[in-house]
């Protein structure tokens, strides 16, 4: 109890301040941006205060805040519920932004990556030996084995070795509005048989892009967002929502790699992505 009394004080702090960094600055997306079942403003209020204090004492949401953010687990998707046909996030849910399963327009961010990829295959198979099993491979890998290398993790922790022994690929990613308060950053592989089960993102904040670094069998290999399956092609990207249900199904003979990268939403205005950067994003509800 005098632990959680401790981190909820620290929600305290927290939410009294990003309401001074808010004053004045809210957006229609910031003021339709939900956390959990409270949108922002309720999220910073006294009532939602009270609600979170509520959820904590009477053991109400507390698993699954505490998994979400741990990252140990992202929830599978409910079959009957939202998630084919629209943006279902687990966590963070912008209602105001327009969300498209796949995202096939021409974007800077994919022509920077796809020019890149030989140069960040080759930093990969450098550090390929560091790759440990993924903190969801044990809840959503229903077979097979799922493994990752993150440059950033969890509330925008940056992995400064890897960026080291990565020197250009961390010189690319710099130049790409990462989305670390409400994503990641990493090398994914899959082992052949491995099936990542339908489930939803925790936010629709941010846009998702793969990187094919390793991709032996595209016939075999592939990726369904909402009700469409694609597969990966080498040194190509896939850019998609991941807070629509979304799926890997690997039948494949070899590894497949993609380097993840997390972006803004390109729905955000420039002056909501430098509110949502603020560190405090990050580490909200973590007291």
């Amino acid at each position: 109890m005098l632990k959680y009394l401790r981190s909820y004080l620290g929600h305290i702090r927290n939410c009294l301040a990003l309401s001074r960094l808010l004053r004045g600055r809210w957006t229609h997306n910031l003021r339709n941006t939900y956390w959990y079942d409270l949108s922002l403003p309720q999220a910073l209020s006294l009532s939602g205060m009270l609600k979170v204090l509520w959820w904590g004492l009477f053991r109400r949401k507390t698993d699954e805040i505490s998994a979400n953010y741990a990252i140990t687990n992202l929830y599978l998707a409910d079959p009957m519920g939202p998630g084919l046909d629209a943006p279902a996030p687990t966590v963070w849910h912008c209602r105001s932004l327009v969300g498209l399963p796949w995202h096939d327009y021409p974007s800077a961010i994919s022509e920077m990556l796809e020019r890149n990829s030989q140069t960040i295959i080759q930093e990969y198979l450098n550090v390929k030996h560091l790759l440990q099993t993924h903190p969801d491979d044990a809840s959503l890998a229903g077979k097979g084995k799922w493994k990752g290398l993150f440059f950033y993790a969890a509330r925008g922790q940056k992995n400064e070795d890897l960026c080291k022994l990565c020197p250009e690929t961390t010189r690319i990613l710099e130049q790409l509005p990462l989305c670390t308060n409400f994503g990641f950053v990493m090398f994914s592989e899959l082992a052949p048989g491995t099936h990542v089960k339908p489930h939803t993102g925790s936010s629709n904040l941010r846009l998702r892009f793969h990187l094919g670094l390793q991709v032996p069998d595209t016939e075999n290999v592939k990726l369904r967002v909402a009700r469409d399956f694609r597969p990966w092609s080498q040194g190509k990207v896939l850019a998609f929502d991941d807070s629509f249900e979304h799926e890997v199904v690997h039948q494949g003979d070899q590894t497949r790699v993609v380097l993840v990268v997390d972006c803004w939403q390109p729905g955000l205005k420039p002056e909501e992505i430098e509110i949502l950067e603020n560190p405090l994003f990050g580490r909200f509800g973590r007291g």
